[in-house]
This record gives structure tokens, C-alpha cells and sequence, in this order.
């Protein structure tokens, strides 16, 4: 095996959903009413819904948010795709929560989107390109490669961070439509 350094500029999104005023209400509605499903057996030592909210009853707003990731992660892609959603799960980070550093690989996008949060909240953080601070704004949607390693530091504000996170890869050529 033999290791190689390529330098490379990579494209990621971040943008702000329009109608994030009215969504992001019924978002943390859902988040809160979920609770903590996965007792912090992943990366998110947060409180973490099931991990697939596309498939939960009143999913709506995921679907909603999941068309909007869609149409954003165009804009990176280098070709047109058709996405499977792997996973889309809410996070609510108390004083003292954290992720710890990961990536998502094979996926081929991963995404975090803010639904409550403030300026105090702490950032994501990503890791394979130097370090690239992403400071935490409502409405805001990012999405950047699912290789990329990445992680949020220790919530040290009282106010609650919370977010919908995920990941999507290429629907197989094989799967039919």
C-alpha cells in the first residue's frame, strides 16, 4: 500500500432553505416528540431520533427538507443522479454533547441541516481539507462528501442545538425506478 497526498479544491453547499421559518417549527416538533432513539450508541453522543425519519409516520417535513437536499447536492454533483436517502435522523445537542470525529464513506453525500440553533452553538467541523468551521444558522443546509471526516465539538451554550442530519448516495442502475 502505498499512501498519496492529492490537493484537491472540493465543492461543498451551504445555503439556506427559503421557507425554513415554517418548516423548521414542525421539524423540532418531531425531533422532541422522537426523543433519543439510538442512547448514544453512534458518533452523536446526543439525543438522536430513529435513523431513517423518511420512513417514520408524519414524515412530511423530512420529505419536504429531503426534496430540498436533493435539488442542492445537484449543484456539486459532477453528474445528474437520481439519490437514495441511506438515512436522515434529527439531533438534539444538550450542554456537554458532542460527535465524534467520522465520515460517512460509502455514502456518497452526507448533510446537516439547522433547525434551532443560535450563534453559540457549536459549529461542524470538517476535518480531511485542514479544518473548515460551518458556525450554525437556521435554515442553513450543508452538504459535502460523505468521505469527508468530521465531528462538532462539546455544546457549551445552554441553548439547544438541533439539526437533521443524513446521507445519500446514487440509486443503483440496477434498481428499477
Amino acid at each position: 500500500m502505498k499512501d498519496v497526498t492529492f490537493t484537491k479544491r472540493i465543492k461543498i453547499v451551504e445555503s439556506i432553505y427559503d421557507d425554513h421559518e415554517t418548516l423548521n417549527p414542525k421539524l423540532e416538533k418531531i425531533i422532541r416528540e422522537q426523543g433519543d432513539r439510538q442512547n448514544y450508541r453512534t458518533a452523536l453522543k446526543a439525543h438522536m431520533t430513529e435513523m431513517n425519519m423518511l420512513k417514520e409516520d408524519n414524515s412530511e417535513p423530512f420529505h419536504e427538507l429531503s426534496d430540498y437536499i436533493y435539488k442542492e447536492s445537484l449543484s456539486i454533483s459532477p453528474a445528474f443522479y437520481k439519490p437514495t436517502f441511506i438515512d436522515c435522523w434529527g439531533g438534539l445537542y444538550k450542554v456537554g454533547h458532542h460527535a465524534e470525529i467520522h465520515d460517512h464513506w460509502p455514502a456518497l453525500y452526507s448533510f446537516v441541516y439547522y433547525v434551532n440553533v443560535s450563534e453559540e452553538c457549536s459549529p461542524l467541523v470538517l476535518t480531511d481539507c485542514g479544518f473548515h468551521y460551518i458556525k450554525p444558522k437556521n435554515g442553513l443546509l450543508t452538504v459535502f462528501p460523505g468521505w469527508i471526516k468530521h465531528f462538532v465539538p462539546k455544546q457549551e451554550s445552554s441553548h439547544e442545538r438541533i439539526i437533521v442530519s443524513g446521507n445519500i448516495s446514487p440509486k443503483s442502475i440496477y434498481e428499477s425506478t
